[in-house]
């Protein structure tokens, strides 16, 4: 393959991300087109400087950056909830503006995602519920149309702290 990132800045840029997915010979063209897709919504999403200005400890860059097959599929699963989220506009922009910081995105964006990703496979609704400022609320509600059934999740981190 040829060198697509010739200089460190161009790591920080989404042509150069979808370029190298475009050259990459171990994934098929199907794969490449979903993950560059998968690219342009992030994008969007995040904006054209998210590659520059975001930590490099960031979960969606860690996912951007690695290259292995299976962890382009697992982007484009992500992308592909964030898409189905933003087309049920269910509180979708609390979703970004959690994905959006670094440790916001590692202690509930990402994981609010995961969970969305495995209630929209079951054909549940998924919404996502604003905060109370000093007041105990759920992350997601969770409503199966069949029967109005309704459920609540919240996501919590778990510190873990070290004795000395």
């Amino acid at each position: 393959m040829r060198k697509i990132f010739i200089s460190d800045r161009d790591h920080f840029k989404w042509s150069k991300q979808k370029e190298y997915i475009s050259n990459l010979d171990t994934i098929d063209e199907n794969t490449k087109i979903k993950a560059i897709d998968a690219l342009s919504l992030l994008e969007i999403e995040f904006g054209a400087q998210f590659l520059k200005t975001t930590s490099i400890n960031h979960p969606i860059l860690q996912m951007i950056s690695n290259k292995a097959p299976f962890q382009i599929k697992d982007l484009i699963e992500f992308t592909e909830t964030l898409q189905i989220l933003k087309r049920e506009n269910n509180n979708y922009n609390r979703l970004i503006q959690k994905l959006l910081g670094k440790d916001n995105a590692n202690t509930e964006g990402v994981s609010l995602v995961n969970v969305a990703r495995i209630f929209l496979k079951e054909e549940l609704t998924v919404s996502f519920i604003d905060e109370i400022k000093n007041k105990k609320t759920p992350d997601v509600k969770i409503t199966n149309p069949k029967n109005d059934d309704v459920f609540f999740i919240e996501i919590t981190k778990l510190t873990i702290v070290t004795g000395k």
